[in-house]
């Protein structure tokens, strides 16, 4: 007869993107897994399978956390949103030792795996995906001209803007191209 759960899975799965998050996929072991959720390795792998699984879980929990800043910001989608958006990029950064400061999930997993791994590079792309059609819906309701290809102009902003934080230690290392964006964006509306 199995045992009862003694713990939280979402609890489990957060503390865990945690984990990743600060230090990546490759070098994030079960040892650590175990600390940060106090769970042993063989729970964590019973629940959730392998460490590449629990990562696949992680990742779509940080791209629902990331729709959950969409929904507030691009509420409605605009022009004006997207400049607002950018704008907060880099400031007010959380405390020092904050996960945050590791960079954007999502944006490190690109750089470490590559297209190593199917299923996570589904997710990626998905969350890709995610700011492209938001920043398209703002831009066309707007009237942006080539909205499209301005589009894809944000996310690749977007992404080095992020990946800048993973570089430089600290949120505020993205400010600097976000405010460029943000600037790049405003003469749009011109």
């Amino acid at each position: 007869m199995a045992r009862p759960r003694t713990f939280d899975e979402e609890d489990a799965i957060q503390q865990s993107l945690n984990v990743f998050w600060r230090y990546g996929y490759d070098a994030t072991t079960y040892k650590l897994l175990e600390l940060a959720t106090k769970i042993a390795p063989r729970s964590l792998i019973n629940v959730f399978g392998d460490k590449e699984a629990l990562f696949l879980r992680a990742l779509k929990k940080y791209r629902q956390m990331a729709q959950g800043i969409v929904d507030k910001v691009f509420n409605p989608p605009s022009v004006d949103a997207v400049i607002v958006f950018f704008d907060s990029v880099g400031k007010n950064p959380p405390p020092k030792g904050d996960v945050r400061h590791s960079g954007c999930l999502m944006v490190n997993t690109m750089f470490e795996l590559g297209k190593d791994k199917p299923a996570v590079t589904a997710e990626v792309n998905a969350y890709r995906d995610m700011w492209r059609s938001t920043f398209l819906a703002s831009l066309e309701a707007d009237g942006i001209p080539d909205a499209e290809t301005k589009a894809e102009f944000l996310v690749g902003g977007l992404f080095g803007a992020l990946s800048q934080i993973r570089m430089g230690g600290h949120v505020s290392c993205a400010a600097p191209t976000a405010k460029v964006i943000a600037d790049t964006v405003r003469s749009w509306k011109q």
